[in-house]
């Protein structure tokens, strides 16, 4: 899922118990994936953090 600092503005996907975490977090809020031109010209992915 992807989700947004809404302090911050700096938005990222996250998976597992951090996806949880932040998705309780009111600082955070889910949204939908962003479009990166860039990286869809060349089928790249954005930003990803997870923990394992």
């Amino acid at each position: 899922m992807w989700v947004l600092n809404t302090e911050t503005g700096v938005t990222w996907e996250v998976e597992g118990e951090l996806a949880e975490r932040l998705a309780a977090d009111p600082v955070y809020r889910v949204v939908d994936a962003p479009i990166d031109e860039a990286a869809a010209d060349e089928g790249k992915q954005t930003k990803k953090a997870s923990t394992k």
